[in-house]
């Protein structure tokens, strides 16, 4: 399956209580978790694509949920979602050896983010800006 630029390729959420969110989603639609790195992140395998992640929140925040959409070109990109209206709410950063993504907030006061895949990136920006 050929995944187009638009398409939600991520879908990330946060969780005050991270053990008890991964054994719900575990028991109830099969969902496979497997920790990411060293900080307090998980990746999920659902049945379907796509899969994606969870991180733990303060107990004073709100747990949320973001759609990653994948993006050709980030910087490109970036700048159309403010030239239309939207706000960029996270700058550009790398996760190694991944991609880039920003977030950003569309009119209505949608939260979002984009993806870039590392092998898409454009020659020499493997760096965040």
């Amino acid at each position: 399956m050929v995944v187009k630029p638009g398409s939600v390729v991520h879908v990330e959420f946060t969780s005050k209580d991270p053990k008890a969110s991964q054994r719900f989603f575990s028991d109830v639609f099969g969902w496979k978790w497997k920790r990411f790195g060293e900080m307090p992140y998980w990746v999920f395998s659902a049945p379907s694509e796509p899969g994606g992640g969870m991180g733990q929140v303060d107990r004073r925040q709100s747990p949320a949920v973001t759609n990653y959409l994948l993006v050709k070109d980030i910087d490109r990109t970036l700048v159309q979602i403010a030239r239309h209206g939207g706000k960029v709410t996270s700058p550009k950063s790398e996760t190694p050896s991944v991609g880039f993504s920003a977030g950003f907030e569309a009119p209505g006061g949608v939260p979002m983010a984009v993806f870039q895949p590392i092998s898409k990136a454009p020659q020499g920006s493997r760096r965040a800006r």
